[in-house]
């Protein structure tokens, strides 16, 4: 996928061992009708934009995984009264911690903003993405859509070219 922003090329280099498969590019594609009008009208709006969301993408949490602390973080952060979305892939773990609060076997279609509203949490548990870069790449995506993210957060082991984040 080619941007015709500059800006917006870097997103696609984010991940330096791999860029986004043709499946994750494709499937972008029929989600956001023009991709790169979506997200350059969402860096405007966020301007203007009077609510503040947080957006956390975790790669999959594996057994005995360093980075299981961060499941907790959204909910840290909605009890500061501060909005949240956490997306993270369905995996044991998880669902272990997830299911002694929350229903976390069953999909249950909600709108992301009305739960936002009323809990200041929304988490998206994915299924079975194809890999680790496809999904962060489609959750940054996701996330930088949004004209209400002010910030996001990637918590992966992958390496991330850092120049491409200062573009």
């Amino acid at each position: 996928m080619t941007f015709v922003t500059p800006e917006l090329n870097a997103i696609t280099r984010l991940f330096p061992e791999q860029q986004p498969s043709e499946w994750i590019q494709h499937k972008l594609c029929l989600e956001y009708v023009n991709l790169e009008a979506t997200l350059l009208r969402a860096k405007v709006l966020r301007n203007f934009s009077k609510a503040r969301v947080v957006y956390i993408a975790q790669a999959q949490i594996v057994k005995n995984d360093n980075n299981l602390a961060y499941l907790f973080a959204p909910l840290i952060i909605a009890n500061l009264n501060q909005s949240v979305i956490y997306t993270t892939s369905y995996s044991l773990p998880v669902f272990k911690i997830l299911n002694q609060y929350y229903q976390s076997d069953r999909s249950i279609h909600l709108k992301i903003e009305e739960v936002i509203q009323s809990l200041n949490l929304y988490v998206d548990l994915v299924d079975q993405p194809r890999n680790e870069e496809d999904f962060l790449y489609r959750s940054l995506i996701k996330a930088l859509c949004r004209t209400d993210v002010s910030e996001v957060f990637l918590i992966t082991y992958l390496r991330i070219d850092e120049v491409q984040l200062c573009i």
